[in-house]
């Protein structure tokens, strides 16, 4: 039988989305993703690669944490409940309004945005039809964290994942 709700820590409303991306397919600017990086090189003895792994094995370890969470109970509906979710091929389902306690990952696999796409079709300064395009990120779910033992950290990774979910 499902316990009354704790009051949460945080939720995801708390937390700023991505960016609205806004496309004006008039101006012909190539759009370019610069952020990823390439490490070539690289060998098992190298300190920073030996730093690195040690790094991740502390995220790991960090992702398997108990987490005490509910996702938020929606007036849609056509919203999932229970919402379903996986972590390398480990399912979950939480039912929306439900507290749960499960590792970190699972939050992560159910932090995520849908894009609100607008198309507006206009006539530019030469009368020629052009087509802007707005693309607003919002919250797949409400995740509300009701006890983190990772404390400030788990505030800061939840308003980090939250800011560059997709």
């Amino acid at each position: 039988m499902p316990s009354k709700p704790s009051r949460p820590t945080h939720t995801s409303k708390d937390f700023e989305l991505p960016d609205e991306k806004h496309i004006d397919l008039s101006s012909g600017k190539e759009v370019i993703d610069d952020g990823l990086q390439f490490v070539t090189g690289e060998t098992m003895e190298d300190d920073r690669l030996k730093n690195l792994l040690r790094e991740e094995k502390s995220m790991r370890d960090f992702m398997e944490q108990k987490v005490k969470f509910m996702i938020a109970e929606t007036d849609d509906e056509n919203a999932p409940n229970p919402v379903a979710c996986g972590v390398n091929g480990v399912h979950r389902y939480f039912h929306r309004g439900t507290e749960y306690i499960e590792a970190r990952k699972f939050i992560d696999s159910l932090i995520k945005v849908v894009n609100h796409v607008k198309t507006v079709n206009y006539k530019d300064k030469d009368g020629i039809d052009q087509t802007d395009v707005k693309t607003r990120p919002v919250l797949a779910y409400t995740i509300s964290i009701l006890e983190d033992p990772a404390g400030q950290q788990g505030l800061r990774w939840f308003q980090h994942q939250q800011r560059n979910a997709f």
